[in-house]
């Protein structure tokens, strides 16, 4: 289970949207099970916060109050008649840099877990 979930599931986020939300519920999900045995904690909520990242707006609609749900079906219709502009805003930019180096940076590591992992080294 340990590699799947660290190996495998890490890619669900390239795929469709039911992909990227059970992608961060088993990523959420397993580094929490290890909380709830305090065994590595920090580490465990440290894996946990770029997981928080694979949920969207609806998904998280669940667990928000109905006047948060309020709020966001009325900035949604205002998109959608044209009546605010849908320009990025520098937060968007940055969240995307961000995203995209944590991408490059897993990939990095992951290449080199593999390796050791498929050829028996130490070092690569």
């Amino acid at each position: 289970m340990n590699h799947f979930v660290e190996l495998v599931v890490p890619f669900f986020i390239l795929l469709t949207r039911p992909f990227r939300i059970w992608c961060g519920i088993l990523q959420i999900h397993f580094p929490g099970y290890f909380n709830y045995q305090c065994n590595l904690s920090f580490l465990n909520w440290l894996t946990i916060l770029p997981s928080l990242m694979c949920f969207d707006d609806q998904s998280l609609a669940l667990i928000s109050s109905s006047s948060a749900r309020k709020e966001v079906i009325r900035v949604q219709q205002l998109h959608k008649t044209g009546a605010i502009e849908s320009k990025p805003t520098w937060g968007l930019c940055v969240r995307r840099v961000f995203e995209l180096m944590l991408g490059a940076m897993i990939a990095y590591l992951k290449y080199f877990l593999l390796y050791r992992i498929c050829c028996h080294l130490d070092k690569p």
